[in-house]
């Protein structure tokens, strides 16, 4: 009777480990916005390309503003159209804030600046809070895949538990498939150690296009006014996917990146932050793409 309680006991254990591991992330929501432009669908396949390879039952919802049709491949996609002004309209642009949020909540998106498109999946984002296990936005030319999910999967916890986001690195690549980064005009110095592990600080541009949080953490942004888009230093489309993470919001004290130990005093950046800014055009700019990826730094 001892053996088969000690049997069952070390089987409870290692399963309840392996769910305390994985953060029980079963279901996931992925939220995407494409304004419908035809040359940009190569992108937004591939960014579900690289969605469907995460291994957990999600649910991606993309919102966009006339019907179009996708490849039957993709499962689990479901498409939200939304009738948006068109970018022809120039002087809707310049209406304050107020009236888009008053446009929005009515329901009135023909008045509404197409740029606005990006405001809509927070109110899918809420109706689901309950169903999902974990919810992201991305931009529909990112590309995250399971190697992306399982980084996030195994570093969030001990970020969050210390008031830190897990940060991600945009790259672009150039014609040699050497990568660069996408939106660091420096390379960050600062080294954090939690729990014995080190981080560098992202204090440089924390911005990379999506976000990702699980149930718990969604729940206090979706109470956040960061939530309801008050708060400046970014564009219409780029506050959507700044998230809980960006400059001058209280949340967080920084966004971290995880060192790989090279050598005594020598780190590396974990390559599994990096998600792939699919249009490479900030390839051969004088002020962006200037850093290789991965990169090094002494501690």
């Amino acid at each position: 009777m001892y053996l088969i309680f000690e049997f069952a006991k070390r089987i409870f254990t290692k399963n309840t480990l392996i769910k305390i591991k994985e953060g029980k992330i079963m279901k996931l929501g992925i939220h995407i916005t494409f304004y419908y432009i035809k040359n940009r669908l190569p992108y937004l396949e591939k960014v579900l390309d690289g969605l469907e390879k995460i291994e957990k039952t999600k649910t991606i919802f993309i919102y966009t503003n006339i019907e179009f049709d996708l490849n039957e491949k993709y499962q689990d996609v479901e498409i939200v159209v939304n009738d948006f002004a068109n970018n022809g309209h120039k002087r809707l642009s310049k209406l304050r804030r107020f009236y888009y949020q008053t446009f929005l909540k009515l329901g009135i998106t023909k008045m509404v600046h197409p740029y606005y498109l990006t405001w809509i999946n927070r109110t899918y984002v809420e109706s689901y809070i309950d169903e999902f296990d974990a919810q992201m936005y991305i931009e529909d030319d990112i590309y995250f895949d399971n190697i992306s999910f399982n980084y996030w999967l195994k570093n969030k916890t001990v970020c969050i538990e210390n008031e830190f986001n897990l940060g991600f690195l945009r790259v672009e690549e150039d014609d040699s498939k050497n990568r660069f980064l996408t939106d660091l005009t420096s390379i960050p110095k600062k080294i954090i150690e939690l729990q014995g592990e080190k981080f560098l600080l992202n204090d440089v541009n924390p911005y990379y296009g999506f976000w990702i949080y699980d149930k718990s953490e969604l729940k206090k942004f979706i109470k956040s006014k960061e939530w309801k888009f008050k708060f400046k230093n970014y564009g219409v489309r780029e506050r959507s996917a700044i998230g809980w993470h960006g400059f001058k919001m209280k949340r967080y004290k920084g966004s971290l990146i995880p060192l790989i130990k090279i050598d005594e005093d020598l780190y590396q950046c974990d390559e599994d932050c990096a998600v792939h800014h699919l249009p490479n055009n900030y390839i051969g700019s004088d002020v962006f793409c200037q850093y290789s990826f991965p990169f090094e730094i002494k501690k």
